[in-house]
């Protein structure tokens, strides 16, 4: 039962569409190098995340930057 209550919904997940606002990250975040990034790091190999070799120090701080417009400022709890 708990099975099928949980199944209820994730159904709905999958028909919900995708904002086109947020359209990716820059290359100031990651960047594809077109060659192989690390030793095995391969869709075919032993290790199938070549993409975690794509970011750097700071790929966090820049994609915060990037995503600060999309944000909701925090409410208030002090009464006016």
């Amino acid at each position: 039962k708990v099975l099928n209550f949980a199944r209820g919904y994730s159904n709905g997940a999958a028909s919900t569409k995708v904002s086109k606002q947020v359209t990716g990250l820059s290359t100031k975040v990651l960047k594809d190098p077109g060659a192989a990034v690390g030793p095995g790091a391969t869709k075919q190999a032993d290790y199938k995340n070549p993409e975690y070799f794509w970011y750097h120090k700071l790929s966090y701080f820049e994609a915060e930057i990037e995503l600060q417009k999309y944000r909701l400022p925090q409410p208030s709890s002090c009464k006016n």
